[in-house]
């Protein structure tokens, strides 16, 4: 499996509107005889990313068209970052994992700044290959340790001391094509496309 990476955005090439959202593996099941609600948990939630483009010129449409061609439908995976998104604070206190065996939507971390707001909810990092996002502010406490709040469960326990990554640059995730039919909207050598719609789901390892 080979991983490549999305043409880059500029201010003429950029979706007109859909981003990156986190799908919950959730079921509910409601009762048919008093409206009694059943819900179902099952792991496996992953990053969705559902990409619209108003107007793309020829140039930018052909290289969109090779990069999805090198895909060959779900089978190899690409990088894609969030073109919207950016730190609210920028992770100061140079946060690590603090202690072993974590998973799951907690992760405690160490950092050299105390009792300081290091990070707002929805602020993400990648740890061990995954995008992780915040689902509430994280504040450090005199020692300088914090419980980070995760919307999406960590799937690979990583080891002690091991550094948060927190680069701007480094905010992308693995993903793989939800819908190779979309090829199609590339057919022909037109001087505009229009209309072009991208789907994409984030690689489980």
């Amino acid at each position: 499996m080979q991983t490549y990476d999305f043409p880059t955005f500029g201010n003429l090439f950029s979706p007109s509107k859909g981003g990156f959202n986190i799908a919950h593996n959730t079921e509910m099941d409601v009762s048919a005889v008093n409206n009694s609600q059943r819900i179902a948990v099952n792991p496996g939630e992953s990053w969705v990313v559902s990409w619209s483009f108003s107007v793309i010129e020829k140039t930018q449409a052909h290289e969109m068209r090779a990069l999805l061609n090198k895909l060959r439908g779900h089978q190899h995976t690409v990088h894609l970052f969030d073109h919207t998104y950016a730190h609210k604070i920028g992770w100061p206190g140079n946060p690590v994992v603090s202690g072993t065996g974590q998973y799951g939507t907690l992760l405690n971390i160490s950092t050299n700044r105390s009792n300081t707001i290091i990070a707002k909810a929805t602020d993400r990092f990648v740890l061990g290959g995954q995008l992780v996002e915040l689902t509430e502010d994280a504040v450090t406490n005199n020692a300088g340790n914090c419980e980070l709040v995760l919307a999406n469960e960590i799937r690979n326990i990583p080891a002690s001391g091991t550094p948060l990554i927190t680069n701007l640059l480094a905010m992308r995730g693995v993903f793989r094509w939800a819908n190779p039919s979309q090829i199609n909207q590339f057919v022909g050598n037109k001087r505009l496309y229009r209309s072009i719609k991208l789907d994409f789901v984030e690689y489980i390892r």
